[in-house]
């Protein structure tokens, strides 16, 4: 597991026993513990303001295998606008390999949700490495569309 701060975006990996950011001038902020395999591509997410609630890379030995990315915003208008922008830009992308089951927009206490979930399989360990491999290379790609989108939108020249 790696130790992320939301705030400042730095990651903490190892056995470090701090619970908040130590960072002087991020303030203390709540480090998230988030799986290894996803981290980098969280804070991709995270960098362009892109929220997530819950996320796990799969744990291939267990019964429960099942990789996920909650993405959330906060439930008004807005925050639909933005979950139904992202979710359109999933969608778009899935079609074609259909890699990833990508779920509907639901209201979930005071926050919109959807979840993008890797394709189900048996418990066969190589299947499974092979819908957590491209369940993770989607998310990539994802980022890449979702910025390159973002950037167009706002007149930046940066796609990176």
């Amino acid at each position: 597991m790696v130790k992320i701060c939301r705030n400042c975006l730095n990651m903490f990996e190892g056995n470090i026993l701090i619970d908040n950011c130590p960072m002087r001038e991020c303030g203390g902020w709540d480090l998230i513990e988030i799986d290894d395999m996803l981290a980098a591509v969280i804070v991709r997410f995270w960098s362009m303001g892109i929220s997530t609630a819950f996320c796990c890379s799969g744990h291939l030995y267990e019964i429960c295998f099942s990789p996920h990315v909650m993405f959330d915003e906060p439930r008004n208008d807005d925050g639909l606008e933005a979950l139904t922008f992202l979710r359109d830009i999933f969608m778009d992308l899935n079609e074609a390999d259909n890699l990833v089951e990508i779920g509907e927009i639901k209201p979930l206490r005071d926050m919109y949700t959807f979840t993008v979930r890797g394709k189900k399989c048996k418990d066969d360990p190589i299947l499974r490495l092979e819908v957590q491999n491209d369940f993770l290379s989607f998310l990539y790609e994802a980022s890449e569309v979702i910025r390159a989108e973002l950037c167009e939108d706002c007149g930046c020249a940066e796609t990176q």
